[in-house]
C-alpha cells in the first residue's frame, strides 16, 4: 500500500465517550434524554446535522448547536488529549513509510485541536474534514479527495474506520478498509475487509504489507 487513511473520531482519537457526553449534555439541556446505547447503535458516524435533526426534529437550530458542540469538544480534548501513546506511535511508524491522511466528518478546528494536542500536526500529509467536501460519509467523496491530495490511486490506499458509515465510504471509493471493533459491534462492520481489535504498530505493518 502507498498510503494510510485514518478516520478521526473513535479511530485515531479515542473520543467516542467524549462525543457522547457532549451530545448527551446538549440534548439533555433541550429536555431529551439521550442514552449511550442509542448513540452507538443508531447515530454513531452520522453528521452533526443528521444527528441533531434525528434527535431534536426538523426545527433544530443546527448552526447554533454545531457551534456549541464543537466548542465543548475542543475544550475537552485540549484538557485531556485523546490520542493514546500506542496510536501515536502507530501513526509515526506508518508516516515513516507512507503518507498518512486523516479523513473525517469532524470540522477542521476539531481535527486541528486533536492533532496538535497529540503532537501529530506536522506528521499528517493530508487532512479532509467536513468543511472540505459537499457530501460527508457514507459518501466516498472525502476519501476520493484524500487520494487526490496524496496523488495516490484508491486501489493503492488502505483506510481504518470504526463506524459502518465510514467503512461504506471507504469501500465506495475503491479503498481497502479495516475496521476497529472498539466503537460498535463486529456484526455491523462485516463489510470491512479486515477487523482490528486495536490500532498499533503491528496493525500498521499488517495493513501496509
Amino acid at each position: 500500500m502507498d498510503a494510510l487513511l485514518l478516520d478521526l473520531n473513535g479511530t485515531l482519537s479515542n473520543d467516542e465517550d467524549v462525543l457522547y457526553r457532549v451530545y448527551a449534555d446538549l440534548f439533555g439541556e433541550a429536555g431529551i434524554p439521550f442514552s449511550e446505547e442509542r448513540y452507538r447503535s443508531e447515530l454513531l458516524g452520522l453528521s452533526d446535522e443528521e444527528m441533531f435533526v434525528q434527535v431534536l426534529g426538523a426545527g433544530a437550530d443546527v448552526p447554533a448547536l454545531l457551534t456549541e458542540r464543537v466548542r465543548r469538544y475542543i475544550a475537552a480534548v485540549e484538557q485531556a488529549p485523546t490520542v493514546t501513546a500506542e496510536v501515536r506511535a502507530a501513526v509515526l511508524h506508518a508516516a515513516a513509510r507512507v503518507p498518512v491522511a486523516v479523513v473525517t466528518s469532524a470540522w477542521h478546528e476539531e481535527a486541528d485541536a486533536v492533532l496538535t494536542a497529540a503532537g501529530l500536526d506536522g506528521t499528517i500529509a493530508a487532512l479532509v474534514c467536513a468543511d472540505d467536501v459537499e457530501h460527508m460519509k457514507p459518501s466516498p467523496e472525502p476519501y476520493l479527495r484524500a487520494c487526490r491530495l496524496l496523488e495516490v490511486a484508491p486501489s493503492r490506499a488502505v483506510a481504518v474506520e470504526d463506524s459502518p458509515a465510514g467503512v461504506t465510504a471507504a469501500k465506495a471509493a475503491g479503498i481497502r478498509c479495516a475496521a476497529l471493533t472498539t466503537s460498535v459491534g463486529r456484526e455491523r462492520l462485516a463489510h470491512a475487509d479486515l477487523l482490528l481489535d486495536r490500532l498499533d504498530s503491528a496493525a500498521v505493518d499488517l495493513l501496509l504489507g
